[in-house]
């Protein structure tokens, strides 16, 4: 049975915040509703898996082309620790699902229990970093002059395939051109060292509020982590450009120094 009060988002607010309190609202077994028996799921290394539900969280779900974070929760006055594996969410519950195995393996949280949330505060970086690049990297193809492409969807994962798809086509030819093009504008644009600004509307009673992000001059519904300035991104590389139908994909890295800087 999984509750239905709404979990306090505080990443809306502030996305470099990594550390905060809640209390739990409820702990049960986790079953996994992908699988077809109703048996509790286990992590590949045995252990059993519990779904915790806090009143409030700084621990991002995966959605928006975005990764879950990581971290843990733990209780000081019982010494107990949740390790979380994953976060589940949808748009339609207002609920987050802290997803994970607890250390002690025999102990879990009880519900009014006062817990402390660390996030894994190196990952959570690197996903601001990614995703941030995305939407600068709209803001480019805005700037070079390609605005006959639509933004579609992003994937900002760290497996080295981060992209943003776009609707509407590059010739082949024009490929390499678009890629220098495309990574002057986004030098120019961190250079720039502009903040990125989030504006957050309550008043549309809808399940989340309406969360707008705008980074130099892309804005747009966002409900990710983000960084606070464009020159935190420090250096986007633009890689690759792929025809996929009707739609090119535009690859890109994240780097801590320029491609020709690196040792």
């Amino acid at each position: 049975q999984r509750n239905n009060r709404m979990t306090k988002r505080l990443y809306f607010e502030d996305t470099s915040k990594v550390e905060a309190t809640a209390s739990v609202l409820a702990c049960e077994p986790f079953s996994d509703p992908s699988r077809a028996d109703d048996a509790d799921s286990s992590d590949t290394s045995g252990s059993t898996l519990f779904q915790v539900t806090l009143d409030q969280t700084i621990f991002h779900p995966q959605g928006g082309g975005q990764p879950s974070d990581q971290g843990f929760i733990s209780c000081e006055s019982t010494g107990t620790k949740l390790v979380v594996t994953q976060l589940l969410a949808t748009k339609t519950d207002p609920v987050i699902y802290h997803v994970g195995y607890f250390e002690p393996s025999h102990s879990q949280f009880a519900a009014g229990d006062e817990v402390a949330l660390i996030v894994d505060q190196e990952k959570r970086a690197m996903h601001a970093r990614l995703h941030s690049a995305g939407h600068l990297l709209d803001a480019a193809m805005t700037r070079i002059g390609r605005t006959n492409l639509q933004p579609s969807k992003g994937y900002h994962f760290t497996d080295g395939l981060a992209h943003v798809e776009y609707i509407g086509k590059i010739p082949p030819e024009e490929h390499g051109a678009v890629i220098a093009q495309l990574n002057a504008c986004c030098k120019e644009m961190i250079a720039e060292a502009s903040d990125v600004t989030v504006v957050i509307d309550s008043s549309q009673n809808e399940i989340l509020p309406m969360r707008t992000v705008t980074i130099a001059d892309s804005s747009c519904p966002c409900g990710g982590t983000h960084v606070k300035n464009t020159k935190d991104i420090k250096v986007l590389n633009v890689t690759r450009i792929k025809k996929a139908k009707k739609k090119v994909k535009v690859y890109y890295d994240v780097l801590d120094m320029a491609p020709e800087q690196q040792p």
